[in-house]
């Protein structure tokens, strides 16, 4: 029994399964994005329609150019960071949970491979043991070739496994680095534009006009 493979293993899966909800989060992540970005375009899209034919033109202007933001948000600002999401976040992240089932079907296979060792050493001890050494001879030295097959290949897939196991515990946040840094840069891009967009607005309900506006419409209702 390998207790410190076992141990690494472990430890292994724990890392699978935080590299798995990563993957979902980052998926969910680019669609609640968009989905946000279009909900913000389709609020704009109603209030627009709820105002024509009914509004003063100092209010109106503002809410046309409420649509105006909003669209340029949804429809031009968005889209682009798509492919850099796609490309620069989705696919290193699903390469790596490639890697990691790969290291999963190593895992199994090894599996197969101390079977078929611990089988041939018990058959080599078996044959080691009967009294008939002149009969079993050479049944023993066909069992001594295929043991040393299975060794090799069991102690080589253990040494290559144990080696990916220690990389994939000890340097998954390393993996993330890259698509890290494209996590800020599409974030920022999509808040700091966002921003530039919305601050417009938001300058312009400021104006005096607007205000005073409001407050002389109100005492209308």
């Amino acid at each position: 029994k390998d207790v410190e493979f076992e141990e690494m293993f472990k430890d292994f899966l724990e890392v699978d399964q935080k590299a798995q909800h990563l993957a979902r989060s980052v998926d969910k992540f680019i669609a609640a994005q968009k989905a946000f970005a279009q909900a913000s375009a389709d609020l704009a899209d109603d209030i627009l329609d709820m105002y024509n034919n009914s509004a003063s033109t100092e209010i109106k202007n503002l809410v046309v150019m409420l649509n105006h933001v909003s669209h340029n948000l949804s429809d031009q600002i968005r889209p682009p960071l798509d492919d850099t999401w796609s490309i620069h976040v989705q696919a290193p992240v699903h390469k790596m949970m490639e890697r990691f089932k790969s290291i999963k079907e190593d895992e199994e296979r090894r599996k197969r491979y101390l079977d078929d060792y611990d089988h041939y050493r018990h058959k080599k001890k078996t044959l080691e043991d009967d009294p008939k050494q002149d009969k079993v001879a050479a049944k023993l030295r066909e069992t001594e070739g295929k043991l040393q097959e299975a060794g090799n290949k069991y102690f080589t897939m253990n040494e290559r496994l144990s080696a990916r196991l220690r990389i994939a515990n000890e340097r998954k946040g390393q993996m993330l680095n890259e698509p890290l840094l494209s996590i800020v840069e599409v974030q920022h891009t999509f808040f700091n534009e966002g921003w530039k967009e919305i601050n417009k607005i938001n300058t312009a309900s400021r104006d005096d006009k607007i205000q005073k506006k409001v407050v002389e419409e109100a005492r209308d209702l």
